[in-house]
């Protein structure tokens, strides 16, 4: 027996709203984060994190929301990469990528996005608004250490959202790894609500669309992979073979759409969305030889003196 007309509405307005406003265990706290993720990626996170020199900071998006973040300084840093977690975490999930940039000799910066860790914010969009605290960083970096520091970002899920929308908008990045993003938000609306019912529901489209369009993030215009195609950024695409929300013809699509020759895509079989993580070796090296390649050009004398 299908659940009753009026049901399936309200549902779809609930978990609509919820989508967009998460609370509870869909907007964690860094212990959540800490041990649920260390079980799941079997290292000591917290262990790692403590090791990082922490120097926390805050900054102003362009509409005035006030962006939590902090700064991991590495000795004659290479560059500096930003790090933008996914939906339903903080910026201590991406302990384990703040870890690699930092043994391959870059400083690291993450930050909390739109209503997740410390962010006030009082809503999310899904990469849109995001997209422009991250440009907002990307700004920051480049003033606070020179206009010729490297700079990287990199994002999972909802991040890669933000990351892709971002390199469209600003020409002040050197490079992207996108991590399981998808190419549209409206791709994803199935799968997220099949994860939570079996059952179809024909009104929750139309919900996320009145939402997303009160909140100046429309549905139809969040589409991270036009952001790609605006862009000359090198960019990497990492895609778990067994996503079962971002489905891995997003990754290829996404990467046909990249303009530079150094684009790339990199699978991983067997893993789930953003947790390709899991086969960290590969993931480290990935990220490596990506890098390598896009600064092969490039001396360490060309780097501005002023150091990450």
């Amino acid at each position: 027996m299908s659940t009753p007309r009026i049901i399936q509405k309200m549902l779809a307005k609930v978990i609509a709203r919820i989508m967009y406003k998460p609370f509870g265990s869909i907007r964690p706290s860094r212990k959540t984060v800490f041990e649920r993720e260390s079980r799941t990626e079997n290292m000591d996170l917290e262990k790692i994190y403590s090791e990082f020199p922490i120097e926390t900071f805050s900054i102003l998006s362009a509409d005035g929301v006030m962006i939590p973040a902090e700064y991991h300084e590495t000795e004659n840093a290479r560059g500096i990469a930003i790090l933008a977690h996914g939906y339903g975490q903080n910026r201590y999930v991406l302990t384990p990528q703040a870890k690699i940039f930092r043994d391959l000799g870059y400083s690291t910066i993450m930050f909390d996005q739109r209503h997740f860790g410390e962010s006030k914010a009082p809503y999310s969009t899904f990469g849109v608004k995001e997209a422009d605290d991250l440009v907002a960083l990307v700004r920051y970096a480049r003033d606070r250490f020179g206009s010729d520091v490297r700079l990287i970002v990199l994002g999972v899920s909802m991040g890669a959202m933000s990351v892709m929308h971002a390199i469209g908008k600003c020409d002040l990045i050197d490079a992207a790894i996108q991590d399981c993003g998808p190419e549209s938000m409206d791709m994803i609306l199935d799968p997220f609500y099949a994860a939570l019912s079996k059952e179809p529901n024909p009104y929750f489209r139309s919900e996320v669309s009145k939402i997303s369009a009160h909140l100046g993030a429309p549905l139809e215009e969040n589409r991270p992979i036009e952001g790609v195609r605006k862009s000359n950024v090198p960019l990497l695409t990492i895609q778990g073979e067994e996503d079962s929300l971002v489905s891995p013809q997003h990754a290829r699509d996404i990467t046909a759409a990249a303009g530079n020759p150094l684009s790339r895509i990199k699978m991983f079989p067997g893993r789930e969305h953003a947790y390709s993580i899991q086969d960290y070796d590969e993931y480290s090296s990935e990220i490596s030889r990506f890098l390598t390649d896009v600064f092969s050009n490039q001396s360490d004398n060309n780097v501005t003196e002023k150091r990450a």
